[in-house]
């Protein structure tokens, strides 16, 4: 027994991290300290949620896109400073100013039209550039921020915090996942079931299986999300260096220390070729990943020791 004390667990599950469902699992010595620790954790996830939220007129995030925001959060600051450097080191594929290409899908659906090539690398060429910089514990706005969406990053983020809270107050174990982010912490192995991108069925079986024993896993990918334009889908998932959708990649699966830089790298992968997701794998950090390709071929790095096809696999 890896605790010499019997573990009470609680698990609930609710929706209130940036739109998605979030399932909390934890262990502690009594099931009293469970829920107090369960409560503390869901109240540090509204907290945070507060300031990142692009749906709440009221969160740091959207005063800062309206230009109102005079004394920004550190945690803000924190998250924006993550934003811009993973912006740098994928050259431009993650960017959160996206939302304004994102704007420009959505209307191209409500007309049935798709947008044309050249508007939409106007648009991406217009938001390359960061509205904002951050050194240190300073933020520097540089310029109009109403694109600006963190969702990408600070879902993860919010997980990190969360767990790590829960671990430092006590907790034996804990493992939160929210939409396609998990973070796990326990002497337990935790056997995730992988979506397939190409069958989006909740019947439908899992594409492979990853075992967990502790970290991070984040998959990302445009099956359940997007817009139709003139009968066509087009995921959710958009190149920001030239507005297009991402179409070589179905999904990218990406296991790391922290959901923070698995959900960010997950997006990045997502929005790139096979070959060209595995090279940045490497470039970006050495961590596991495998990516789903849009003909259903399974492309890994060597590092993904963990890899589990399911038997119902048929190449």
């Amino acid at each position: 027994m890896p605790y010499p004390w019997r573990i009470a667990t609680l698990a609930r599950t609710y929706q209130p991290l940036l739109g998605t469902v979030v399932d909390l699992r934890l262990g502690a010595k009594t099931a009293r300290r469970a829920k107090q620790l369960h409560r503390a954790a869901v109240e540090q996830i509204t907290r945070l949620q507060a300031i990142f939220s692009v749906f709440d007129p009221d969160s740091a995030l959207c005063q800062l896109r309206r230009g109102q925001l005079a004394n920004p959060p550190q945690e803000l600051i924190e998250v924006l400073g993550l934003a811009q450097h993973w912006n740098l080191a994928s050259e431009g594929r993650f960017n959160p100013s996206v939302g304004a290409l994102q704007q420009k899908w959505s209307e191209a659906s409500a007309a049935g039209t798709e947008p044309k090539a050249d508007e939409l690398l106007d648009i991406a060429e217009a938001n390359q550039s960061l509205p904002f910089a951050v050194e240190g514990d300073d933020l520097q706005v540089l310029g109009d921020c109403q694109w600006l969406n963190l969702n990408a990053i600070a879902k993860g983020w919010i997980v990190d915090q969360a767990v790590a809270g829960a671990l430092a107050d006590g907790a034996a174990w804990v493992t939160l996942s929210a939409g396609g982010d998990v973070l796990h912490s326990g002497p337990e192995t935790l056997n995730i079931g992988v979506e397939n991108p190409h069958r989006p069925y909740d019947n439908e079986p899992s594409l492979f299986t990853v075992s967990l024993n502790a970290g991070a896993l984040a998959t990302s990918g445009g099956a359940r999300r997007g817009v139709a334009v003139d009968d066509h889908w087009v995921s959710h998932l958009l190149d920001p260096r030239t507005g297009q959708p991402a179409e070589a990649i179905a999904s990218a699966t990406v296991l790391s220390a922290t959901a923070a830089e698995a959900d960010v790298l997950a997006t990045i992968l997502a929005v790139t070729s096979a070959d060209e997701a595995i090279s940045m794998a490497h470039e970006l950090g050495e961590v596991a990943a495998a990516v789903v390709t849009a003909e259903g071929e399974i492309v890994c790095t060597p590092a993904w020791d963990n890899l589990r096809p399911s038997p119902t696999r048929s190449k």
